[in-house]
């Protein structure tokens, strides 16, 4: 299909090979600020198995960055990441409970997609990377009609994962 293809980013080795050998450490750089969101929602959850509560803080705690007020076109790619994120973040602190997976989990999911996929959000690779630049063109060109479904169908497809994962949930299915 021809959408997906290697790429030749600008500071391949200063930003994109570095970051490889640099996981632990800015792992353990954004492990304080997740603990602490991922205790936020077990308490919002009101004990074992409440799902909704959980849920929506997630999606209403960060839907503000995302619903465009006169300011921009409405982004329904974008929304669709914060709904599953959201469905993954209620289905790993109702049924997991466990902060460490859930620290590790969304971590891993939105750094491996920057650093493969690249992104424009200087906040994003601020946060994620800890690093002093722009922008990141990722290790892969992907074409701009496809590129915009990469992070969404990446989060469905974890959601999907974590709901097939857990025996709790399988029993209700």
């Amino acid at each position: 299909m021809k959408k997906i293809d290697i790429g030749d980013p600008e500071y391949f080795y200063e930003f994109g090979m570095s970051s490889i050998f640099d996981l632990p450490l800015y792992f353990m750089w954004n492990l304080p600020e997740l603990l602490m969101l991922a205790s936020f929602l077990i308490l919002i959850g009101f004990g074992k198995n409440n799902f909704s509560p959980t849920f929506l803080s997630v999606f209403f705690l960060f839907a503000f960055e995302l619903i465009p007020l006169g300011k921009e076109k409405f982004n329904f790619i974008t929304i669709a990441i914060l709904f599953f994120s959201a469905l993954s973040a209620g289905v790993i602190i109702s049924y997991f409970q466990n902060v460490y997976w859930f620290s590790i989990f969304f971590f891993m999911m939105f750094w491996l997609n920057i650093l493969t996929f690249g992104t424009d959000s200087q906040t994003m690779i601020h946060i994620l990377f800890a690093s002093q630049y722009k922008n990141w063109e990722g290790f892969f060109d992907v074409s701009k009609g496809f590129g915009n479904y990469l992070l969404a169908a990446q989060s469905f497809i974890s959601l999907l994962i974590l709901l097939l994962s857990n025996k709790k949930i399988k029993e209700r299915i």
